[in-house]
């Protein structure tokens, strides 16, 4: 396991770097921030991973690995889990593109909070790829 976790941060630091170094230099400040987020998860969801990357405060649970990357000054932390995982990640900071992201497979929204199935069953889980109420979260494993 610890071989899978360091290549995930070894990818996830060479997506970001190639990511960084490709993103194009005449946007302003809040749409190079956006597409930062969207192409690093976008690149490690390719991989096989589900993947979210937030700027600000936040509370994750079931991640393989977790990275740190700077970039335009903000300090954004990336979370990877395999698709065949249970993952949750909530944004406690603020939303927008430029603030979070995230790309992977089965996996529903409440509010700022995402949760990645390892598995659908659309008759006990209703749809996914949704946004519900933050309201309606089921809650946090034990």
């Amino acid at each position: 396991m610890a071989a899978s976790v360091l290549s995930i941060v070894g990818l996830a630091a060479n997506i970001a770097s190639t990511i960084i170094t490709t993103i194009n230099k005449n946007k302003n400040r809040r749409e190079k921030r956006q597409q930062f987020t969207r192409s690093i998860v976008r690149q490690l969801s390719s991989q096989g991973y589900n993947a979210v990357i937030v700027a600000g405060p936040w509370r994750a649970w079931g991640y393989e690995t977790m990275s740190e990357h700077c970039f335009e000054g903000v300090q954004y932390t990336l979370f990877a889990a395999p698709k065949d995982r249970l993952m949750i990640v909530e944004n406690r900071g603020d939303g927008g593109y430029e603030n979070w992201a995230l790309c992977g497979s089965n996996w529903v929204r409440w509010g700022k909070i995402v949760k990645f199935h390892p598995h659908w069953n659309s008759q006990t889980m209703g749809t996914p790829y949704e946004t519900r109420d933050q309201k309606d979260f089921p809650g946090w494993p034990d």
